[in-house]
C-alpha cells in the first residue's frame, strides 16, 4: 500500500480503499445551548460551547484484499491494533485522505461481526465486518 491510497488513517492503522474497505462514515457535531426562561417573554438560547463530536465508521475487511496466499497477518495485525488502542484508552489523530487531520480522537467502541463460510469446493474465508466509534478529545 502506498499513501496515495489511503483514506483515512488512525495510529498506526491505515484503511484503503482495497484492503479495509469503508462501508460508511457518519459525523456528528453538536453544540452546547443553554436555555434562559424569561418572564412573559420567548426563551433565550446561548451557545456555550461545542459539544460532543462522534463519528462512525463500517468497514468490511476481506482476507483475499490483505495476502494472496489466503495468509491473514496484516487482517490480525489490524484488527489488534485497533483492540490495542481501546483496552489502553490512549488518543490518536484521526487523519483523512492526503493528511488533512480531522482532529484527536479516542477509540471508545468496537463492534465486530465475523462471517465464515465454505464457498463451492474452495477453502473457508472469513469476513469481517466493524464498526468503529470515536469521540473527539479536546484538549
Amino acid at each position: 500500500m502506498n499513501g496515495d491510497d489511503v483514506i483515512l488513517m488512525y495510529g498506526m492503522v491505515m484503511f484503503a480503499p482495497f484492503e479495509a474497505g469503508i462501508q460508511t462514515y457518519n459525523r456528528t457535531q453538536t453544540s452546547n445551548i443553554h436555555t434562559h426562561q424569561l418572564i412573559e417573554g420567548r426563551p433565550y438560547q446561548q451557545f456555550i460551547n461545542e459539544g460532543a463530536d462522534e463519528i462512525v465508521l463500517k468497514v468490511v475487511l476481506l482476507p483475499y484484499f490483505f495476502n494472496r496466499d489466503g495468509d491473514l497477518p496484516h487482517l490480525d495485525y489490524g484488527r489488534t491494533q485497533l483492540y490495542l488502542y481501546l483496552e489502553s484508552g490512549t488518543s490518536h489523530y484521526l487523519i483523512y485522505g492526503y493528511g488533512r487531520s480531522l482532529g484527536i480522537y479516542l477509540l471508545a467502541k468496537i463492534t465486530e461481526d465475523v462471517t465464515k463460510f465454505f464457498p463451492s469446493g474452495q477453502g473457508r474465508e472469513e469476513i469481517v465486518n466493524m464498526t468503529l466509534l470515536f469521540k473527539r478529545q479536546r484538549p
